[in-house]
């Protein structure tokens, strides 16, 4: 072989050898960069003020479950829920711990996570002086079967003009309006500036659809100011006593308290039906977690620092 040859062998040998040893090289640095990216990864755990990627599942100590972001877990007939079971979604959570964002798992859950690492996947209780209180036997009301609301009702004219007359139309005695909530008549018996004096005018056996049961108008006392309403619960649901979680299956048992115009002023929250007698309906709107030692299951995905 001349020596031209052998040169320029030798020269491209170099060349071959030089992008190798540079393609390890960058190889090498990016492997170690990431590896020193995982490790200090690894190295981050949670602090209040962090945003957190994370997956969960939540129950209660009779091991129904209310909250969770895992798909099978909210497809799985055989986990059973509560009536305010929530599915998030199919992806992971993102809260800031310690701000409302996290509010619904509650003081014990953001402890309990406090701390924890990317990748760690940990199981733990919260007791319910830190989780959702103890219950109140205050708020386990009744409504009876033969319920009143009052049949003339004073509402400023303020309010009334922009619930009922936006176009500010002249008001007189003997004008009709359809009630926002009760959709039945009603009738003005008296117009000031300050205030209007309106009268409920259903017919007598009008039917209310408007309650998450059925009901119908079954008296008028001008003498007591009183329409009557009858309550007609679903006949399905008539037990003489019955444990709340054995109708967590029964939509018409959860509802909102401001579905009912009756006595009961604690609120917009909701309640399950706990009994049915021939006097009265018996709901119990204590969180369905008071007084339960609440359990969790999470998995920290990400955590963002503050």
């Amino acid at each position: 072989m001349e020596r031209e040859e052998k040169i320029c062998l030798f020269v491209i040998l170099i060349i071959i050898i030089a992008i190798v040893g540079y393609v390890s090289y960058s190889y090498y640095q990016d492997y170690k960069a990431e590896k020193e990216a995982e490790e200090e990864r690894s190295r981050l755990f949670v602090e209040e003020g962090d945003k957190i990627t994370f997956e969960v599942t939540a129950w209660t100590e009779d091991n129904r479950i209310f909250y969770t972001t895992d798909q099978s877990v909210a497809d799985d007939s055989s986990r059973l829920k509560t009536a305010n079971f929530i599915f998030y979604s199919d992806e992971p959570d993102l809260s800031v711990v310690g701000e409302e964002s996290t509010s619904k798992f509650n003081e014990g859950f953001t402890e309990q996570v406090l701390n924890m690492k990317i990748d760690q996947t940990d199981t733990f209780s919260v007791t319910p002086e830190k989780g959702y209180g103890w219950r109140n036997d205050s708020l386990v009301k009744e409504i009876p079967i033969s319920d009143s609301i009052p049949l003339y009702v004073v509402q400023a004219t303020s309010e009334f003009q922009m619930t009922y007359n936006p176009q500010d139309m002249q008001l007189h005695i003997g004008q009709r309006y359809t009630h926002t909530y009760w959709n039945w008549p009603i009738e003005l018996v008296e117009v000031n500036n300050d205030t209007i004096f309106y009268r409920h005018s259903p017919a007598l056996n009008w039917e209310i659809t408007v309650l998450p049961w059925d009901a119908e108008v079954t008296g008028i006392s001008e003498k007591d100011s009183l329409l009557y309403i009858t309550h007609k619960p679903d006949q399905a649901l008539l037990y003489e006593s019955l444990d709340p979680l054995e109708l967590t299956e029964y939509n018409p048992t959860f509802y909102e308290i401001q579905t009912i115009q009756s006595e009961l002023q604690i609120g917009n929250i909701k309640g399950i039906i706990v009994e049915i007698t021939g006097d009265h309906i018996k709901i119990d709107f204590n969180d369905e977690r008071a007084g339960k030692y609440i359990y969790y299951e999470v998995t920290i995905i990400d955590i963002e620092k503050a």
